[in-house]
Order: structure tokens, then C-alpha cells, then sequence
């Protein structure tokens, strides 16, 4: 059976659920967060539609549009590679090996011509494409107790995401691949 190539897709962990942030994001005052499963799937549908940004040093959010994102939802990442393969032809491998994740997974479609150029831009990172992770930008946070150390998020609205070094993330967990998609309405729902 042929698949017609489609347009260059990405696929990734967002946000891992229920642990604290290993660092604290811009904006918390210093605190680590921490987001629920039941917070992750209300606020997920303000992803759609929204921007997959990237800077050229990789360090945090940028204002160059890369793509959009298409479907987000919530699960393990066993389930995430159940959903994805054999769909995306150039990604071999759903995430990082290692434990599974309960995260907020995110698929979408890069923008092409690409304003910047991601292997390029990774090509000197140790690790080049796998040092790749992801960042939330979010808005309207409200968060259970601004008293404790951890903030646990209430509610929000999600404004996009941005890919950049996972070390520089506040989740370092986060990851991210592209590939060319085999069967487009099979990773993103039919939603593109």
C-alpha cells in the first residue's frame, strides 16, 4: 500500500502531568507548577490553532512562527505511539526511552517555507534534533494557592508553544519530532 507524502508535521510532549516543573517558568514568581489531568484536558482545546514558535539560540520563546498545532490531548505515551505508528514515516521514535509519561501531547503542521531553519538551529546543540523540547505559553493562570511552593494550576488558557532546548525548559522531560506525514488525517485527527 503507497502513502502520498504530506506536508512536515510534528509531534510532541507538551507538558508532563501531575509532577511539579523541574524548573519554574517565566511569569511563576519563582515557583515550580504543576498541572493536572483533569486542568490539562478543559484547557487543551485553547491549543488549537495556536502557534508552534521558535528563536534562532533555542533558549526560549520566539517570535518566529514554525508551524501550528492541530490536535492536543492527554494520555500515556504508549498510547501516543499506538496513535502514531507507522503514520509519520521519518519519525522512528516516539519520545525518549525511559518510564511512561502521563503528559499533554500535541501534533500539528509546520509552516513552510519555515522562517527558520530547525536542524540548522540544533545542529550545534550536544544531542542536535533529540536535545529538543518544548514550552507552554499560557495566559489568565489561575493558580489553587499562591502560598505553596509548587503551584498547582486551576485553570488557564493556552496562547502556544514554542520549541527550545530541553534543558531550558521548565518541564526537561519535553520532547519533540518532525517527520513527513504518510497519512495526514490519521495524526491530527483529520483536522488539518
Amino acid at each position: 500500500m503507497e502513502h502520498s507524502v504530506g506536508p512536515c508535521r510534528f509531534l510532541g510532549l507538551l507538558l508532563p502531568l501531575d509532577i511539579p516543573s523541574d524548573r519554574s517558568p517565566k511569569g511563576s514568581r519563582g515557583h515550580r507548577i504543576s498541572v493536572s489531568r483533569a486542568v490539562a484536558e478543559r484547557i487543551s482545546p485553547s491549543l488549537m490553532s495556536k502557534p508552534l514558535t521558535m528563536e534562532s539560540g533555542l533558549c526560549g520563546h520566539g517570535i518566529d512562527r514554525i508551524g501550528v498545532i492541530t490536535r492536543a490531548w492527554t494520555g500515556q505515551m504508549e498510547q501516543v505511539a499506538g496513535q502514531v505508528a507507522g503514520q509519520v514515516a521519518e519519525i522512528e521514535s516516539v519520545g525518549p526511552v525511559g518510564e511512561p509519561v502521563l503528559g499533554l501531547y500535541v501534533a500539528g503542521v509546520l509552516v513552510e517555507p519555515a522562517p527558520l531553519d530547525i536542524q540548522a538551529c540544533a545542529a550545534d546543540l550536544a544531542g542536535g534534533m533529540d536535545a529538543l523540547g518544548l514550552s507552554f505559553a499560557a495566559t489568565q493562570v489561575v493558580v489553587e494557592d499562591y502560598c505553596e511552593h509548587v503551584w498547582r494550576v486551576a485553570d488557564g488558557e493556552f496562547t502556544g508553544a514554542a520549541v527550545l532546548r530541553r534543558d531550558k525548559g521548565a518541564y526537561q522531560s519535553t520532547w519533540i519530532k518532525f517527520g513527513r506525514a504518510s497519512d495526514v488525517k490519521a495524526i491530527d485527527g483529520g483536522q488539518s
